[in-house]
């Protein structure tokens, strides 16, 4: 039986969006711009339709991003208890770290920063429409790098450690207990890094 807590509900305009590429392309044409643009040959009785429609972009998008998050919380939050969080102003003030709506929009990732004995840790959830939900880690120590160890089924992108793709489906639900489980092999290989460095 599933576990309730690694099983997340996709909202329905983000599962949709991910779904169906006519409606991801649609999305993205009224989001494409800073305004949606009124389509050529718009009739005065489809004006309500046009108007809910770009009613729905902007819910996809914000919607987006609290999905990110959803995964990220899922995944993360009980596995790096033993870290110190950045607050949200430190983090956001990180420009490859931002967490406001349009960049994870644009990114289609959510990454918090965490730190611990002079050891800062980026844990990262990526969502992609194609590929789906994937997670990443990766260490620093004194502003470097910290080379951390293989990790079976994982891959290895500069400091970076990625797992596998899980795939978006028809369900709109995704168990995470995969995920969670690359998380859990990838801290493992921060925390060996970090006893092999000091």
């Amino acid at each position: 039986m599933d576990d309730p807590a690694t099983l997340i509900s996709i909202p329905e305009s983000v599962h949709r969006y991910m779904t169906s590429s006519r409606l991801q392309s649609a999305v993205d044409l009224l989001l494409s711009g800073k305004s949606p643009k009124t389509p050529d040959g718009l009739q005065w009785d489809e004006l309500q339709d046009f108007y809910r429609a770009c009613l729905a972009a902007q819910q996809t998008r914000i919607e987006w991003a609290m999905t990110i998050e959803l995964f990220w919380t899922a995944v993360f939050a009980d596995q790096v208890s033993g870290w110190r969080p950045s607050g949200i102003k430190e983090q956001y003030d990180d420009s490859e770290l931002r967490i406001d709506v349009q960049h994870l929009w644009d990114e289609s990732e959510f990454a918090r920063d965490l730190s611990r004995g002079g050891y800062y840790m980026e844990a990262l959830v990526e969502l992609d429409v194609d590929a789906g939900v994937r997670i990443a880690v990766c260490l620093y120590k004194d502003g470097s790098p910290v080379d951390l160890p293989p990790v079976a089924g994982s891959t290895r992108i500069e400091e970076w450690i990625y797992s596998a793709w899980e795939p978006i489906t028809e369900d709109p639900r995704l168990d995470c207990t995969r995920l969670r489980g690359a998380a859990r092999a990838a801290l493992n290989a921060v925390e060996s890094a970090a006893r092999a460095v000091r």
